[in-house]
């Protein structure tokens, strides 16, 4: 009975693991990102489940917003004129549309 409940005791662990690795699978990149050219271009990021929801003011037109998943360092938009958006961990900065963006 002993080896029993210690598999089942495993088991658990394991299961609860699983879980825990899955929700936290990508940094959190939420919050008000700055530019660093002079005219001002701005990320706004939220989370909405696995996506995260980008909020982009830039140069041209007025803000627009898309969505992405990250994978491997990136955020996978697909549906944007200006390409994914790619994170460098180690210095804490996102690149996008050609700009390096850093946290307020």
């Amino acid at each position: 009975m002993e080896r029993k409940n210690f598999i089942q005791f495993l088991f658990v662990v394991l299961i609860t693991t699983s879980i825990i690795s899955c929700k936290s699978s990508g940094p959190n990149l939420t919050g008000e990102w700055h530019g660093n050219r002079d005219y001002g271009n701005q990320l706004s990021i939220k989370m909405d489940g696995e996506n995260y929801i980008i909020n982009f003011d830039g140069t041209g037109g007025g803000p627009e917003t898309f969505a992405g998943k990250y994978e491997n360092g990136i955020i996978k938009t697909g549906n944007t004129q200006y390409g994914d958006i790619t994170y460098s961990k180690d210095q804490d900065k996102l690149y996008f549309d050609g700009v390096e963006f850093s946290r307020k």
